[in-house]
């Protein structure tokens, strides 16, 4: 909780925390992240899994954790402005906060 208080402490506007939204929609972790990112690439063929790593912004032993364990944390905080915001992916709550509160230093 420290960490969280910390994260707005810092913002300037919102902090979102979603937890397992894949299963809301009965989705598999894998299929809801690349359907997080084909929602930016409408109309593109086969994105390939790299470029699902790029556009989610994390590596490939953090999304093979999101999908072995079915676990997909998104934390979208916006630091500075409510106009940019970030957003961090992972499967540990703890890992993700520390990167959240990471763009700061």
């Amino acid at each position: 909780m420290d960490k969280l208080l910390r994260l707005q402490s810092l913002c300037k506007a919102s902090i979102a925390v979603n937890i397992n939204d894949h299963l809301v929609f009965y989705q598999s972790a894998e299929d809801f992240l690349n359907e997080e990112v084909d929602a930016f690439h409408l109309g593109e063929r086969m994105i390939s899994h790299e470029k699902v790593l790029e556009e989610l912004d994390v590596c490939s032993d953090t999304f093979k954790r999101m999908v072995d364990s079915n676990t997909v944390i998104h934390v979208q905080f916006f630091p500075h402005t409510p106009i940019g915001s970030y957003s961090i992916y992972d499967s540990d709550l703890d890992k993700a906060l520390d990167r959240c509160l990471a763009t700061f230093k």
